[in-house]
């Protein structure tokens, strides 16, 4: 008969060589499955393209606006004072409290400006004195 101590080690043994045999099981592989159904093929190609333009033209607008659709087609010929383009002005847009409190802050904010640009001209000015100032003292020193 075996004794006490031997059948613990011979108990401990046997866990170590199960969860030996546990760790090294391959692992499922998760996979999405569906029905396979006959049906029409559909291909979808997405690649870039490249334009070859030989001459480039920049066509800007000096205010902001909606742009109507262009009726010229590739290949048209443009001549000289051709309108190209139409635009139509923004709609007006309301002025809700939001835009009403910013439009007030930009408003404060210029009327300070206005305030600090003549405080900022004579400091300019003496700034230009000082710079004469030094330029006559060095002039008469390098005499």
């Amino acid at each position: 008969m075996l004794k006490q101590h031997h059948l613990g080690y011979l108990m401990l043994i046997i866990v170590l060589i199960f969860i030996l045999f546990i760790a090294f099981q391959p692992k499922p592989i998760v996979v999405d499955s569906v029905q396979a159904y006959y049906a029409p093929m559909q291909v979808t190609i997405e690649e870039q393209g490249k334009t070859r333009v030989v001459d480039h033209y920049i066509v800007s607008a000096p205010v902001d606006a909606y742009m109507q659709r262009i009726d010229l087609q590739e290949g048209d010929r443009i001549q000289q004072g051709q309108t190209l383009v139409t635009l139509e002005p923004l709609p007006s847009s309301v002025l809700d409290p939001r835009s009403r409190s910013q439009s007030q802050a930009s408003l404060g904010a210029t009327e300070e400006l206005e305030k600090i640009i003549p405080q900022m001209s004579k400091a300019a000015t003496a700034d230009q004195e000082l710079a004469d100032i030094t330029f006559q003292r060095d002039t008469e020193l390098r005499q």
